[in-house]
């Protein structure tokens, strides 16, 4: 079980991505239809994500080789085929890092890392728990 966050702040996809480990979760990794219908839904549906009319940062890239397409700190092939028509294209020779697309009803789409995007980032309620369990706290309690 996992849960989101979807953080506004502009970031290009290293810093995106070095925010997320260093809250203990990482960009999101949309392993299944499910759960990238569910995100893009929030994406699409809440007004003050839907409003920023930007795309927003995913753990899809081929940094290491082009055409082959991994959710980072994950390791595993990006294998849900949700990408805008056409796409991914690697344009100029340097996207290399994928977005949720709202011109595009949220598909899929290479970009340069460097642009600056929001970002949704992926905990695990182990975390989560482990870490209200340091402060004292816990998700539920039994009667």
């Amino acid at each position: 079980i996992s849960c989101y966050s979807f953080n506004t702040s502009l970031e290009d996809w290293h810093s995106a991505r070095s925010v997320c480990l260093q809250n203990g979760g990482h960009l999101v990794a949309l392993e299944t239809e499910t759960e990238y219908d569910n995100i893009a839904r929030m994406l699409r549906t809440t007004p003050e994500y839907s409003s920023l009319n930007n795309g927003w940062w995913t753990a899809g890239n081929d940094i290491d080789t082009e055409g082959t397409w991994l959710w980072a700190d994950v390791n595993r092939p990006l294998t849900i085929d949700r990408w805008i028509p056409g796409q991914p294209d690697n344009r100029f020779g340097t996207e290399k890092c994928g977005e949720f697309n709202p011109t595009h009803n949220y598909l899929y789409n290479d970009l340069t890392c460097e642009w600056k995007r929001p970002f949704v980032q992926r905990y695990s309620i182990a975390w989560i728990d482990r870490s209200l369990k340091k402060l004292g706290l816990a998700l539920s309690q039994g009667s």
